[in-house]
């Protein structure tokens, strides 16, 4: 039975002591005091000595409760009827209570005539903080109905867990029937979520804890054990009352023993919840990490997508159930623990694809960088070994016409290394694609739907190799870039900018990928340039400059016509077809005469016909063609094998020729040198540099012969 209540000397002093204000007399009379607030001045004096009482005790039961002395105990109800009363309407009053269902136990008047009313448990209640607290006193002044037995009730007071009312006088005792503690106990049961006990342990899933108590406290659980499911203090072996405690996800809430609430942590020791914290935050951190602006998180479809703070802090507490709200004894939430532990050990320095890289943290020049390139679906092969055109006959008999036998085996061996290194996560550098020919030859088929269809697909580059934008972040999601060939045909400044970025793409792997609004990184890029093109002047133009620095970095072909029209299910059919052939270029090795670049791959390749045809059309071609015609004529009637000059003796050698002064109408000295350099560059064979002179050679040596190499030969 309660017999004391948590009292202050004074409305200024911290300190708490046991007291029974309704058995001491006032301090000083009434009449001491002109009004109310002159009492009220005085009650708050360091030096008053009077009782301030309160039903509330903090944790430390020595202080006055603050909000850094939270409730742990709560001894009754104290209710503030704020208005002038008769003696009469103070009978009633207690009439009232006696008659109802909770009497109340001792009532004083306040300096203005007002009423006091407290109502004593039988027993302490445990409170876990200040939020139950109110809710407690909330549930109370319902179920009590404490405003309907007088006027003028200070509701807002009754839930003040940290107020301390004024002694007053002529205190009374009315009952000595206590309050059940059964029933505020079920008003704080029913009263309570789980929200109230966030901020009292680690939320632990309510399975493992099951488990963890039938292995530690057997048999001493009866029930369900599941978010507010009451029982037994199963920790403490001297419990036995069967609906003492509740089952919280941070702990037990207790009705019973010393303490309101008991956390997983004081329950079961702080390694078994450390454990759990370790294995909880590995989980969420394997997807998440941080690039100093913008954290990137992986969902459950794999795509990794850029999230800002505020939803990086639902992903925690959405699908990792993180807490929050930081505990008692904590210096920062769970949320917050994981925010810190990602901008310190998941930190990157930036976020950028790499298409067909099947790691999700990519080390480039001792940086690390998240990969976010779309899943490519690369061409799964057939199980079984495949010898050409097994199961892909039209591909077969495609690709036999389109290439002819000389041709053919260069292309399969640049094809196999660029699907292979695909195929196994492992992108190779390798050389760029050029295809030469007719209307109508299937060029665009074979980049778009045939290699693109083994690779996971293509991306049309156009308005990054003219130089037409610094925003190229889309590119890169893919591992094959694709050009028709209208769109690079233009004038010589773009023509220059097109062929500058060609050769940028297979001598230097390294790009600069730029999104809008993003700072620019540096990116390795593995790919392939795919460029198809007709034979006309305009449209070889988008051949680079074959000079020596570019030719080992090229693939080019003179592709022939299919010869008879394509089937209108032609795409079905490759896609029918494309996995047989798949096969074929995983099971069968590229000959050895064609791997003679270790840095690409595979042996480069210049169709002869193109290459004349290039030079024809380069910007030295018409200097070429006049020497050309020169030198056809000087040497008919020498028998010298060479000429050898300065480019200044060789203009005097061609203006001399008939027709050279037409021919070489605005050509100058610095021209012709410029024609010159230009002719070697491009590996004529028959113009040379020796010191500080040019040599011209009577015959042109003729271009090495290739090897005869047959498909599926090593």
């Amino acid at each position: 039975m309660i017999d004391s209540i948590p009292c202050l000397p004074n409305l200024s002093s911290f300190l708490i002591a046991p007291r029974k204000p309704w058995d001491e007399l006032p301090s000083l009379p009434r009449t001491n005091f002109a009004s109310s607030v002159d009492y009220k001045r005085w009650t708050a004096e360091p030096t008053a000595q009077t009782c301030a009482f309160s039903t509330v005790e903090g944790i430390d039961p020595t202080r006055r409760v603050t909000s850094d002395n939270e409730p742990a105990k709560i001894y009754g109800v104290v209710a503030d009827y704020d208005a002038m009363f008769s003696d009469e309407e103070v009978s009633r009053f207690v009439a009232e209570t006696l008659e109802g269902d909770f009497p109340v136990s001792y009532i004083s008047r306040s300096f203005n005539g007002g009423i006091h009313a407290l109502w004593l448990f039988d027993e302490p209640v445990l409170v876990s903080g200040s939020t139950i607290c109110r809710k407690m006193f909330r549930r109370a002044l319902k179920e009590m109905g404490l405003n309907m037995l007088a006027r003028g009730l200070d509701a807002d007071a009754i839930t003040d867990y940290s107020k301390y009312y004024q002694h007053g006088w002529d205190w009374a005792k009315v009952s000595a029937k206590r309050m059940s503690k059964s029933i505020v106990s079920k008003w704080i049961f029913e009263a309570c979520g789980e929200a109230d006990f966030r901020e009292f342990g680690v939320e632990i899933p309510l399975e493992r804890i099951e488990e963890e108590v039938a292995k530690r406290f057997p048999a001493r659980w009866k029930g369900a054990f599941t978010e507010g499911t009451r029982g037994v203090r199963f920790w403490d072996s001297g419990a036995d009352n069967p609906t003492g405690a509740v089952v919280r996800k941070t702990g037990m809430q207790c009705f019973t023993g010393d303490r309101p609430f008991v956390s997983w942590s004081e329950i079961f020791g702080g390694s078994f919840v450390a454990t759990f914290q370790t294995e909880k935050l590995g989980d969420a951190l394997d997807s998440v990490w941080f690039d100093g602006k913008n954290y990137w998180v992986r969902s459950d479809n794999g795509r990794i997508q850029p999230y800002d703070k505020s939803n990086v802090q639902l992903f925690f507490k959405v699908k990792h159930g993180f807490n929050g709200v930081k505990g008692k004894s904590e210096t920062a939430s769970e949320i917050e623990r994981a925010l810190w532990t990602v901008a310190s050990e998941k930190r990157v320095e930036g976020a950028m694809p790499f298409p067909f890289c099947k790691d999700t943290v990519v080390t480039m020049d001792g940086q690390a960088y998240i990969n976010i390139a779309q899943h490519l679906h690369v061409c799964k092969p057939d199980t079984t070994a495949r010898t050409w055109g097994d199961g892909f006959p039209w591909l077969a008999s495609y690709l036999d016409t389109m290439f002819g036998p000389d041709a053919l085996p260069y292309f399969v061996a640049w094809l196999t290394h660029f699907y292979v290194g695909a195929l196994n996560g492992k992108p190779r550098r390798g050389h760029a694609l050029f295809l030469c020919g007719g209307v109508n030859a299937g060029k665009t088929l074979l980049t778009n739907r045939v290699i693109g269809g083994l690779v996971g697909g293509f991306i049309s580059p156009t308005s990054f190799m003219l130089g037409k934008t610094e925003f190229n972040d889309a590119m890169f999601d893919k591992g094959l870039w694709c050009i028709d060939d209208a769109v690079a045909s233009g004038g010589g400044s773009l023509h220059a900018v097109y062929s500058a970025n060609v050769k940028a793409t297979v001598a230097n792997p390294t790009f600069t990928y730029h999104p809008k609004f993003c700072k620019p990184l540096k990116i390795t890029w593995s790919g392939r340039l795919a460029v198809t093109m007709n034979l006309d002047g305009d449209s070889i133009r988008m051949l680079p400059d074959l000079d020596a620095n570019t030719r080992d970095k090229v693939h080019i072909y003179h592709v022939h016509p299919h010869g008879q029209p394509f089937p209108d299910t032609v795409e079905s059919i490759i896609a029918e077809e494309l996995p047989y052939l798949a096969s074929f270029l995983v099971n069968t090795p590229i000959p050895r005469a064609l791997l003679t670049d270790t840095r690409l791959g595979v042996s480069p390749f210049i169709d002869p016909s193109v290459e004349h045809l290039a030079v024809a059309n380069s910007g030295s071609g018409h200097l070429i063609e006049v020497i050309d015609l020169w030198r056809k004529t000087h040497f008919t009637s020498r028998s010298a094998s060479e000429w050898r000059g300065s480019a200044s003796e060789l203009l005097v050698q061609l203006s001399s020729m008939p027709g050279g002064t037409i021919l070489l109408k605005d050509i100058g000295t610095r021209n012709l040198a410029w024609g010159l350099r230009s002719a070697t560059s491009q590996g004529l064979s028959w113009i040379s540099r020796d010191n500080d002179q040019w040599v011209v050679l009577k015959d042109a040596s003729a271009p090495a012969k290739r090897t005869t190499i047959e498909l599926g030969n090593d």
